[in-house]
């Protein structure tokens, strides 16, 4: 499940390039690591599900270097790929994925990735949205 939730976190797509994302690159330049997620589920626009996550022992980071990434668990490559930004978005490339999710600057030191997902199930609609929080180590 942990795995389905990354690719998932990792997941909806987009890519654009001009100055102002090369500022935004360099910005996001370094280790970031999580310090907690908002998850929350509802049916039909009604919440059933809401967590609040904080890290693991041994952590998850993210490490952007030039228009590379590696996500880290437990200080242990999990993946690698390339990445570009927009002003409020970020796109992952890796392996077979290419993965556009919401990105909010907090402050320069602080940052949330937000992944949303829509679906019908039983007549049901459900939404997902999990807000990942990031800060610059």
């Amino acid at each position: 499940m942990k795995k389905t939730l990354l690719i998932l976190f990792l997941a909806a797509t987009s890519l654009a390039a001009c100055k102002k994302d090369d500022e935004s690159s360099s910005k996001l330049e370094g280790r970031w690591d999580f310090v907690s997620e908002y998850a929350v589920v509802k049916e039909n626009g009604v919440i059933i599900s809401e967590k609040t996550k904080k890290p693991e022992e041994g952590g998850e980071a993210l490490i952007f270097e030039g228009n590379k990434f590696t996500l880290l668990e437990a200080e242990k490559t999990e993946s690698v790929g390339t990445f570009s930004i927009t002003e409020n978005t970020i796109n992952f490339k890796f392996d077979d994925s290419d993965v556009t999710l919401l990105l909010k600057w907090n402050s320069s030191t602080e940052i949330v990735i937000t992944t949303e997902d829509t679906y019908t199930q039983d007549g049901k609609t459900y939404s997902e949205k999990q807000d990942r929080v990031y800060k610059k180590r």
